[in-house]
C-alpha cells in the first residue's frame, strides 16, 4: 500500500513544520519549501487541494489543542521537560 498524494503532502508538511519551528525557518522560506515539495512529490494536487488540506490541518490543530495539552502533561508527569529532552 502506498500513500496517496494528499497523505504524502500532509506527511511532508508536518515534518517541514516541525523542522521550521526547531530551526527558526522564516514563514516565507517554509512556504517556498512546501511548494517545492508539492512540485517534486505531489504534482497532481491542485491549488484548491492544497488550500483544503491546510485549512483542515488548521481546524484540527485548534480542535486538538486541549487534547494535546493534556496528553503532553501526562507524558511529563514524573519528569520535567528538561529531563525528557
Amino acid at each position: 500500500m502506498t500513500l496517496s498524494e494528499r497523505e504524502r503532502y500532509i506527511h511532508y508538511l508536518s515534518v517541514l513544520s516541525c523542522f521550521a519551528i526547531m530551526e527558526h525557518i522564516p514563514k516565507e522560506t517554509m512556504a517556498r519549501l512546501a511548494d517545492d515539495i508539492r512540485q517534486e512529490r505531489c504534482r497532481k494536487l491542485t491549488d484548491a487541494d492544497i488550500a483544503g488540506i491546510v485549512n483542515e490541518l488548521r481546524v484540527e490543530q485548534m480542535a486538538g489543542k486541549s487534547a494535546m495539552d493534556e496528553i503532553m502533561m501526562k507524558g511529563f508527569s514524573d519528569e520535567s521537560r528538561e529531563d525528557w529532552r
